[in-house]
């Protein structure tokens, strides 16, 4: 349901739109009920999406709500309809003070005034233990009886974590708003609520915020009212920030007429130190009474000041956003102490929800503009890029399906991988252009001097091209097919010849060899054993991640040398769980850019088709993946990651007294189950002897575990198990991933090679009668969902045609249910027979929660019986994927140094 005038809300009719922001939509309505004009403000769909979110805010709007003050604009209530919730509000006529202050300063007697019915307000909420936060200009009403009144008071907090008080448990749930975090070295992260001009310097730092915080936004306000100027007012938004902490606060600009309890009052409020500033506002607003008693501020325009206010943002979060935009802006030019190192967060920019998973993002080289992959709720999906001066991102048309993104040295121009090709797009739009073949790419990278280097595939060599297209050819070579399956993620040195690569060994969880090569030719170089692909970060380091952590060392470009040892940067540095993928990106100008995304556990719900909420089991929050229901629908498979890199484990779910047993304790991973025909077995995937195999064992928890059979192929997952047929995919080293066939029951007969190409196949699913498999290709240039006969794969059909992974047969073999690229869950009817006919594709139910199914290489789903339930999982972090922007990553190296 969207709201439009002439519609309804519950009782409430709407009028017009008043306006939009990080927090909603707000619209004028009328209440039918008790026939009053009211403000309704409409929840963000991204906000309402987090079930435990809403939760809490609903739990603290009614504190809100307690609120009962003349200069407080109340809160009714809260109202849902048709999938809307909405906050019911008090309707306030008249201009804001930041309108006001468009004309100039206030008279002295009515900027008093006013800050004396803002002092109040804020005293009434502090009593109750509610700070708002967010006060600033564009907060404060005025009527046209000459009332003050403040608004959105405590929301701030309101759409916040529960209990968020200090800055490592913000960063742990960050906010949905479309503000982002801003921290300094020496803290975690905090989120940032306020328009960036009126943040007190403990909240600019991230650090934990009391009453003392709308003290100081208190002091900025009242001297702006009196000066018609803006007190941290700069030529750019970051030496504006960096004013906050450097600026001299000169109470000189103050007109003579402002009385001298008035200007000890302001100096008292803009004390940097908390511990020195006043107190409590109560003492602010009794220092108001004595200089022009209680007069009431003037009801009507005020004179324009001979000092017009200076060209005033009209935004809030871009304030924050454009820190990196000048990459090292702290170092500006003047007198004052270099100020404190700083970082924010964008988390679910603008709507788009960023999607979590390797490769998913990237500053460019100037540190203006951070591209990423996402995709908002009117279903675009793609690239997006965020101008770090703005407040939206932008969709990138034509990048639809686009992974891996990266930067040329231009800064104008993006390079990414879709539908078979590695493609290229300007970021201020137009057509997007192929400029090679890459079945599946594994990253890239646009040199200086006009070439590219990139992955094509998951297996295979790193090649290149020039960026303007042409002849593909080979410039690395798997010189060790047995510790190196592929060469991936490469990245370029400064010179555009020279670059770094890891060398996969396709073990999953080892480490790889990180190499240096180049495009003329020549031995190549091993530089250290990583997981992930180092970068190059001027003035000389190798920059990537042990443990999660980002770690840097010195490097030579010239001379291609490692020296020293790595060093760790501060704790506080978020790290980025992905393997065999680069860790970060760094500008130019030393902005660091670094995608994070903690596991908090895994919901396990049940949708109906329509994609309904039915019900939920109440497991302990692990983080779970691969659900496989048992034929006889009474148990659920999962596996459930451990608490270190490389540990994970099987457990069953009795689905009638909903308790859950682990069935493996090995100290390395066993994963992706599959259950056998009989119910009384699960075929699995473990590292035990080194190298992924295929082990089974009894579903009951006792009994031996054993290989399915001997290999020498190291990368296999089983993903069905049915009629005698077990089918499992690989990675093999010409051809990628393939799948395979094998009957576990008939002794020791080896498993078949049954679809094999240089295209991706995945995903193989068995049809409850074993004739048939389903499995998705990427062999047209995207992924689709594709039938083979069995067991000799003779008869082929094409199921879909707009995109799709992850079937599932329904258990009577009728449907197949299947994941489409915008992560919709949709079915395609099946008819049997000899031959089989399909039905066309019908999405059930869009995306069902913000990124989920992104990132993963697996099914999150499975489908009961009857095919009138869905069991889902949904990792509770999911739309809170954020990208960490850190200004000066020299600055923060050198944090950890004076550390020591």
């Amino acid at each position: 349901m969207s709201l439009a005038p002439g519609s309804r809300l519950g009782p409430y009719e709407i009028v017009d739109k008043l306006g939009e922001g990080g927090m909603g939509e707000v619209w004028r309505a009328r209440d039918t009920r008790l026939e009053r004009d009211v403000a309704i403000k409409v929840l963000p769909e991204a906000f309402t999406a987090d079930r435990d979110r809403l939760a809490r805010f609903e739990r603290e709007a009614k504190l809100l709500a307690s609120l009962n003050h003349p200069n407080i604009a109340s809160i009714h209530g809260l109202e849902e309809s048709a999938g809307v919730r909405a906050l019911v509000m008090e309707l306030v006529d008249g201009p804001t003070l930041a309108e006001r202050l468009e004309q100039g300063a206030l008279p002295t007697e009515d900027g008093v005034a006013i800050a004396r019915q803002i002092a109040e307000a804020l005293e009434e909420a502090h009593e109750r233990g509610i700070v708002h936060r967010d006060l600033k200009p564009q907060n404060v009403k005025l009527t046209p009886q000459g009332k003050v009144k403040v608004l959105d008071f405590g929301l701030a907090k309101a759409m916040d974590p529960e209990g968020a008080a200090s800055a490592a448990e913000l960063v742990r749930s960050p906010t949905l708003m479309h503000s982002p975090t801003l921290t300094a070295a020496g803290t975690e992260l905090g989120v940032i609520l306020g328009t960036a001009a009126y943040m007190s310097p403990e909240q600019a730092k991230g650090k934990p915020v009391d009453k003392r915080a709308d003290v100081w936004a208190f002091g900025v306000v009242l001297w702006e009212m009196l000066t018609g100027l803006r007190m941290f007012e700069a030529e750019s938004v970051p030496e504006t920030l960096a004013a906050i902490f450097s600026r001299d606060i000169s109470l000189d600009a103050l007109p003579p007429a402002v009385p001298d309890e008035v200007r000890r009052t302001l100096g008292r409020c803009l004390e940097r130190d908390p511990r020195r500033r006043l107190r409590d506002i109560g003492e602010a607003r009794i220092a108001l009474e004595g200089p022009f008693g209680n007069a009431e501020p003037a009801a009507r325009g005020v004179a324009r000041s001979t000092s017009p206010r200076g060209g005033r943002l009209a935004w809030a979060v871009a304030a924050v956003l454009a820190l990196a935009v000048a990459g090292l802006a702290w170092r500006v030019a003047q007198p004052a102490p270099r100020p404190p190192l700083l970082r924010f967060t964008l988390s679910a920019v603008s709507g788009a929800s960023i999607v979590s998973g390797a490769g998913s993002s990237a500053i460019s080289p100037d540190g203006r503009r951070v591209v990423f992959v996402g995709g908002d709720s009117e279903g675009r999906q793609g690239l997006w890029i965020q101008e770090l001066d703005q407040v939206r991102a932008r969709h990138l048309p034509g990048t639809e399906e686009a992974t891996y993104p990266f930067w040329a040295p231009d800064s104008r121009r993006v390079a990414f991988f879709a539908r078979g090709k590695l493609r290229r797009a300007s970021v201020d739009g137009g057509r997007v252009e192929a400029i090679c073949d890459a079945i599946e790419g594994r990253g890239g990278s646009w040199g200086s001097a006009g070439s590219i280097v990139f992955a094509p595939g998951v297996t295979g060599p790193i090649a290149a091209v020039a960026e303007g297209g042409g002849p593909v050819r080979e410039v690395t070579a798997l010189e060790d097919p047995a510790k190196e399956i592929s060469h991936r993620f490469p990245a370029f040195l400064p010179d555009g010849r020279r670059f770094l690569y890891l060398a996969d060994p396709g073990t999953g969880g080892d480490e790889g060899k990180v190499y240096l090569a180049s495009l003329d030719g020549g031995a190549r170089r091993e530089l250290l054993s990583a997981r992930r692909t180092p970068i190059y970060a001027e003035p000389g380091y190798l920059l990537w991640a042990i443990d999660d952590r980002l770690v840097v060392q010195p490097f030579d470009p010239e001379t291609g040398e490692l020296s020293g040892a790595p060093r760790r940067l501060e704790e506080g540095t978020p790290g980025y769980v992905n393997t065999q993928d680069r860790a970060a990106s760094v500008s130019r100008t030393g902005a660091l850019l670094v995608p994070t995304s903690e596991t908090t556990g895994t919901r396990v719900d049940w949708l109906d088709r329509r994609g309904r909420l039915v019900g939920q089991l109440p497991l302990p929050r692990e983080s779970y993946a691969s659900p496989k229901l048992s034929p006889d629908g009474k148990r659920l498979a999962v596996f459930s990651d451990g608490p270190g890199e490389g540990e994970s484990d099987l457990w069953v779910v009795d689905l009638a007294s909903e308790q859950a047993s682990r069935l493996t304790f090995s100290p390395g991973v066993d994963r992706y189950p599959i259950w056998s025909p009989d119910g009384d077995r699960l075929a699995f995937q473990t590292d035990r002897n080194g190298v992924f195999d295929l082990w089974v064992r009894s579903a009951g928890g006792g009994g031996a575990e054993r290989a399915l059979f001997e290999s020498t192929t190291n990368w296999k997952i089983a993903r069905s198990w049915v009629a005698g047929y077990l089918a499992f995919e690989t990675v093999e080293r010409e051809t990628g991933f393939d799948i395979w066939l094998l009957e576990p029951d008939r002794g020791p007969a080896p498993p078949v090679h049954l679809i094999a190409s240089p295209a991706s196949e995945t995903d193989p699913e068995i049809s409850p009668d074993g004739r048939w498999l389903a499995y998705s290709s990427n062999e047209s240039g995207r992924s689709e969902v594709y039938v083979v006969s069995l067991p000799d794969a003779k008869t082929k059909y094409q199921v879909t045609t707009e995109g799709g992974r992850h079937p599932i047969w329904s258990r009577g073999g009728r449907e197949l249910f299947y994941m489409t690229p915008t992560f919709s869950i949709a079915t395609v009817e099946v008819v049997p027979g000899a031959t089989l006919a399909f039905g066309a594709p019908s999405v059930l139910f869009p995306q069902p929660s913000p990124n989920w199914g992104t990132g993963t290489d697996q099914a999150l789903f499975d489908v009961t019986e009857d095919g009138e339930r869905i069991v889902m999982l949904v990792p509770e972090n999911q739309g809170s994927q954020t990208l960490v922007v850190v200004t000066d990553w020299l600055a923060e190296l050198e944090g950890s140094e004076a550390a020591r």
